[in-house]
């Protein structure tokens, strides 16, 4: 916990907002999704932090009909059946203030750089992340994806209290390129993806429920 003590008490307020120009709201093919927000938390007695957590994402899709496994991807298909997308998303965050170590920055794992499994990337003060994924269908409920995923903490994994990454060895920043498959259930997607870490030859499997974004 914050500053050695054996409990953290603190009082907290969240505001966000969205705007969401997205055309389906589970496999898009156009649009943008903006989602930004703020959490305040106030020390309530002694040896407790008083920070403020900031974070954001944006999300892009170009609709795109470079493969063309799908019958509906293929000349004379009726419009909207061929979910072809190219698919961008940038996410930042950082925390001012106090930071206690329980709300540092994870940044690795499925929904994050994929070639990582959960924080192994790093754990900082600050991140940034960005992916490049390109979506697209191969039969009526099978999907394929190819994606480069990147992250890093800004050189702020010493600025945690004890200084995690490095005693955990965590590079701080790193990129994963990949592909995957996605099947449609009655559930909602369910996503198999292999990810390598850099360009080296550690490769990570990742089970997934839905998208990443």
């Amino acid at each position: 916990a914050y500053n050695c003590a054996t409990r953290n008490q603190l009082v907290g307020i969240r505001l966000a907002t969205t705007m969401n120009t997205l055309d389906d709201p589970r496999n898009p093919t156009s649009g943008d999704f903006l989602s930004l927000g703020t959490e305040q938390f106030i020390s309530v007695g002694s040896d407790s932090p008083t920070f403020n957590r900031l974070r954001g994402s944006y999300t892009h899709f170009i609709p795109v009909n470079w493969l063309k496994f799908f019958k509906g991807c293929r000349p004379g298909a009726k419009p909207g059946q061929c979910k072809q997308a190219l698919a961008f998303q940038v996410s930042a965050g950082t925390v001012l203030g106090d930071l206690p170590p329980y709300e540092a920055f994870c940044v690795g794992g499925g929904n994050s750089v994929r070639g990582y499994y959960d924080c192994d990337l790093g754990v900082g003060k600050s991140f940034g992340e960005a992916t490049l994924e390109y979506r697209f269908p191969l039969f009526s409920i099978v999907s394929g994806e190819l994606f480069v995923d990147g992250g890093t903490t800004f050189g702020s994994q010493s600025d945690v209290p004890g200084n995690l990454g490095a005693l955990l060895g965590k590079p701080g920043e790193g990129f994963s390129v990949g592909t995957g498959v996605i099947v449609t259930t009655p559930v909602g997607p369910l996503r198999l993806e292999v990810a390598s870490q850099d360009f080296t030859s550690n490769w990570r499997f990742n089970l997934g429920v839905g998208w990443k974004f």
